[in-house]
């Protein structure tokens, strides 16, 4: 019924066009003033040692694959692994076993105006979610917003992402998600920024 219907992903475009042929396909974005410009890293994100491997959206069992963080953690306990967003009380859990790593820091809630500065201290920005109908007709806003940031991304069940290489690199699984992360950080020059 509707008279003119967005859709954000391929996915879904292709599914609500032959619905409705007045379906758009727009994109989504960032505000990248926002993410561009910081006044320096929080210090939470700042004290860390090693690389900061970081997260910055919503904690939830559903969309983020806290098994594979929980791998990824434990293969390189030289890393610091950043958690910033709300965690939803189906996370809870599994966020309390990954603190229990040590090298695992769940911040919790951080209000928007605040977000740049705690991704500006990310060495790489990932997206860690679990491979879903929901994830694979996703396009998270915070790839935009790590890019902006200056920040190399990668991510896991997210297909939608695809075609960003080589700023975004999609991994399946602890070893090659580690081993993207491992490839991001090594191309940390100013012209791979």
């Amino acid at each position: 019924r509707s008279q003119v219907v967005f859709a954000m992903t391929n996915g879904l475009y292709e599914r609500q066009v032959a619905r409705n042929p007045e379906t758009h396909l727009v994109r989504n974005g960032a505000d990248f003033a926002h993410f561009s410009h910081t006044n320096g890293t929080a210090p939470e994100v700042g004290a860390l040692s090693g690389p900061v491997i970081g997260f910055a959206g919503n904690l939830t069992a559903e969309k983020v694959d806290l098994d594979l963080l929980e791998a990824a953690a434990r293969m390189r306990p030289d890393w610091s692994f950043v958690l910033v967003g709300p965690p939803a009380e189906n996370a809870r859990a599994g966020l309390r076993r990954l603190e229990g790593l040590g090298n695992v820091h769940v911040l919790g809630f951080r209000p928007y105006d605040e977000l740049p500065a705690y991704v500006s201290g990310f060495s790489v920005g990932v997206i860690p979610y679990r491979s879903t109908a929901y994830t694979r007709n996703c396009s998270p806003l915070k790839v935009f917003e790590y890019l902006a940031a200056g920040k190399a991304v990668v991510a896991s069940g997210v297909p939608e992402l695809g075609g960003m290489e080589p700023d975004v690199a999609l991994a399946d699984g602890a070893e090659a998600f580690v081993a993207a992360v491992e490839s991001a950080l090594a191309a940390d020059s100013s012209d791979a920024v």
